[in-house]
């Protein structure tokens, strides 16, 4: 079974991985692109990361996906999923579930290019965006853009069998060369596989 051509975005921790993937997606949307996919923008409390908004580049959406554990941020435990790793990050289940929905309507509507922010640590426990990169690796056709922290990326690519198409790394690639590399990739495509 033919498998969707893999990007990966990938940088350091902190670095603007989430940045890049908006600004990429903004440049493939002005291109008449299809894209869709879920990015986990994060916000500051001076040198903290207190937490993340989950934002679909598609439809601008912005919902807030999770908060520090010990921020005494007011996430309803019942609307709550600790995440197991060292980060001590509280996901809301239905900002969750609204990534799950993205990524699902995104296969079907068939869109040119699904992303999904991050794949780490979580993931490789089964957590998180586990479960939706299962499915595009079973189902999408198109492309589909990972970011993934350096210090992850050889075991994410080992874990689930990817042999990227491109490595963007955001220390040294800015999101319009990225663009490029993603739109040159396209048109040297066969027609019908566009």
């Amino acid at each position: 079974m033919q498998r969707p051509a893999i990007f990966i975005i990938t940088g350091e921790q902190g670095e603007g991985k989430s940045s890049f993937a908006a600004a990429l997606a903004d440049i493939l949307l002005e291109n008449q692109l299809k894209v869709k996919g879920i990015i986990a923008e994060g916000y500051w409390e001076g040198p903290v990361r207190t937490g993340f908004d989950l934002t679909d580049p598609d439809t601008g959406i912005r919902i807030p996906l999770a908060e520090k554990a010990d921020t005494g941020s007011p996430v309803v435990p019942s609307d709550s999923v600790k995440d197991n790793g060292p980060g001590g990050f509280v996901f809301h289940k239905s900002a969750l579930r609204k990534g799950n929905s993205i990524i699902r309507q995104a296969i079907t509507r068939k869109y040119d290019i699904i992303i999904i922010d991050e794949i780490g640590a979580s993931e490789l426990r089964g957590e998180i965006w586990s479960e939706p990169l299962e499915m595009l690796l079973r189902s999408h056709r198109g492309i589909l853009l990972l970011a993934v922290r350096k210090k992850f990326l050889e075991t994410v690519t080992g874990h689930w069998q990817i042999d990227p198409a491109g490595i963007f790394d955001i220390s040294s690639v800015r999101a319009e060369e990225a663009a490029e590399i993603i739109l040159g990739y396209i048109s040297s495509l066969p027609p019908d596989a566009r």
